[in-house]
């Protein structure tokens, strides 16, 4: 059976999904569109996933909090409530 999804160019990409095809492959772009049409995504910076953050920080209690701020690319000001 011939894919239509397959003939899809990254040049026929809208700007959003020309950005998912440079980090993650014409190829997964296309799949994402073929399974996803017409789906709304959103990309929750860091900093809204707390269980995240306190599962991370949890695992190596030895750093400073400058440290995690930095590999987080997060401020310390944001990070000290959860010390």
């Amino acid at each position: 059976m011939n894919d239509v999804f397959e003939k899809i160019e990254y040049s026929d990409f809208p700007e959003d999904i020309k950005l998912i095809a440079d980090i993650c492959g014409v190829e997964a772009a296309r799949k994402l569109i073929k399974a996803l049409q017409g789906i709304n995504i959103y990309f929750p910076r860091i900093t809204a996933m707390d269980s995240f953050i306190k599962r991370y920080i949890n695992s190596d209690k030895e750093k400073s909090i400058k440290m995690y701020a930095r590999e987080l690319a997060v401020s310390e000001q944001f990070l000290k409530k959860y010390f």
